[in-house]
């Protein structure tokens, strides 16, 4: 019995990483939606519509990570971008900021920027999600040692 109990602090550690982790995941994800959305807002105000050409289609393992590449052009200067989403048409419309030519607001309601990191609302999810199994994880643990 004293061996089993002398082998529960692996266990410890992974609850405080998950206690550590969930949360962790759970804020960052939020700001970022919060962050996107602020952009998103602003961009509806500020933004002047321009035609982006559908360059390349990257269909990716779920909806998610679907990609669309485009290019557009703003007082001469060509830039190049990519959407989160697929596009169905050879075009689209961008919305783009006259000051940040390179900050955009896409059809398909993503932003620059929005194609990578945790910024979904599943991360947060996923983040509570990790906090509560670390938190019963280890009062269980505690439990256990009484």
């Amino acid at each position: 019995m004293a061996r089993a109990r002398g082998h529960g602090w692996p266990w410890l550690v992974v609850y405080g990483l998950l206690l550590v982790g969930g949360p962790a995941l759970a804020v960052v994800s939020a700001v970022d939606l919060h962050a996107d959305r602020g952009k998103r807002d602003r961009l509806l105000v500020v933004g002047v519509p321009v035609t982006a050409t559908v360059t390349d289609r990257d269909r990716g393992s779920s909806a998610s990570r679907d990609r669309t590449t485009v290019t557009y052009q703003v007082d001469g200067r060509t830039f190049t971008a990519t959407v989160r989403g697929l596009a169905s048409e050879p075009t689209m419309t961008l919305r783009v900021d006259p000051a940040d030519p390179a900050a955009f607001l896409s059809d398909l309601g993503s932003v620059d920027g929005s194609t990578s990191g945790p910024n979904g609302v599943a991360s947060v999810v996923w983040g509570v999600v990790l906090t509560a199994l670390g938190f019963v994880g280890f009062v269980a643990h505690r439990r256990s040692r009484r």
